[in-house]
């Protein structure tokens, strides 16, 4: 039996070849650049620790967004669990969802680092969420109350409006 290809399907699987290893090489060539802008900011470095009189402390760092140094939360009046003798860091740089030894974690997203991580610790909800350039916040109740009330005199003020639409984009509390 003669299993030599005619010279018309030789030509044909030489092209289907050539156009295999090209789509493969694109492939791997556009993955691995999704995958570097994907995680070129860096993910959120949560330190869960405790004070040498027990109390809870958890530290959050990341390298490009925290430049003055990592943030720690403490809880007085709780107990550190105990899970370990020193220090527990987690690096979110994909999807988890395990517990943390503070508490459960109730949503990650790191489709582009840094992400947004919120986790639970001892009953308070710790969200990291990063913020782009320029972002506007109102980080006090007194920062809120004076827009509302801004927003409310003008209103009052102005007889002809029919409808007013909120078109306030910040984040925080106002938001």
């Amino acid at each position: 039996m003669d299993n030599d290809f005619s010279p018309d399907a030789e030509r044909t699987l030489k092209k289907f070849f050539r156009i295999f290893i090209a789509t493969l090489f694109l492939y791997v060539t556009i993955y691995g650049g999704c995958e570097a802008y994907r995680v070129h900011n860096g993910a959120w470095h949560l330190t869960f620790d405790k004070q040498p009189d027990g109390t809870p402390v958890l530290r959050i760092d990341h390298p490009r967004l925290l430049t003055g140094g990592p943030v720690s939360i403490r809880f007085p009046g709780e107990n550190a669990p105990r899970v370990t003798n020193g220090p527990i860091t987690y690096i979110y740089s994909r999807p988890d969802t395990n517990s943390t030894p503070f508490g459960p974690v109730y949503f990650v997203d790191t489709t582009q680092l840094p992400g947004t991580v919120a986790l639970g610790a001892f009953g308070h909800v710790v969200e990291m969420v990063p913020l782009p350039p320029g972002a506007c916040l109102q980080a006090t109740a007194e920062g809120e109350a004076t827009l509302a009330r801004l927003v409310t005199t003008h209103i009052g003020e102005n007889k002809k409006l029919k409808r007013v639409a909120d078109l306030f984009s910040g984040i925080g509390t106002f938001a």
